[in-house]
């Protein structure tokens, strides 16, 4: 039996957390069945939010403040297997330090579809770059996509989404 929990963020803690809740439950209804719980830790090195424990810093003091949180002892810890992602990999997207552009779900999951392994070069297989843009300004002008092209609710339609 397989179950798989994702999550992003926080997602992620509470998906991690849950796991242990899943597996006593499993446990409880086929007790004679092993059941291992394998944890796959993707990160962006370029987000701080998985370096910072909860201290708030302004954009100037980003580039800096990674390195510098890389080696301290009071920055969270990733479970597991970890694979390491970057951001400036990627020939699509703009190198940033960005809190908001590096944290995005969807630059996470550009990342995920373009990383081939540890040591290989980033190809994208085809995942929408515009998703990317929907909500910041990471994907590169040259390919004409808009930035912030999600339009929210308004109260006379439902939700838009258009280029704009």
């Amino acid at each position: 039996m397989s179950v798989t929990l994702t999550g992003h963020s926080l997602g992620v803690a509470l998906a991690t957390l849950s796991s242990y809740d899943v597996k006593e439950i499993l446990k409880v209804h086929s007790p004679a069945r092993p059941i291992p719980v394998t944890v796959l830790s993707l990160v962006n090195k370029n987000d701080l939010v998985p370096k910072v424990s909860g201290l708030v810093f302004n954009k100037n003091s980003w580039v800096w403040l990674s390195k510098m949180l890389d080696w301290l002892p009071w920055t969270y810890f990733h479970l597991g297997v970890q694979i390491v992602l970057d951001n400036n990999d990627s020939l699509f997207l703009k190198q940033t330090h960005n809190l908001v552009n590096t944290h995005n779900l969807e630059v996470y999951l550009h990342l995920i579809d373009g990383y081939l392994g540890k040591g290989e070069a980033f190809r994208s297989s085809g995942r929408d770059l515009a998703l990317v843009n929907k909500i910041c300004d990471l994907v590169i002008e040259d390919l004409g996509i808009p930035l912030h092209w999600m339009q929210q609710q308004r109260e006379d339609q439902i939700y838009t989404y258009a280029y704009e």
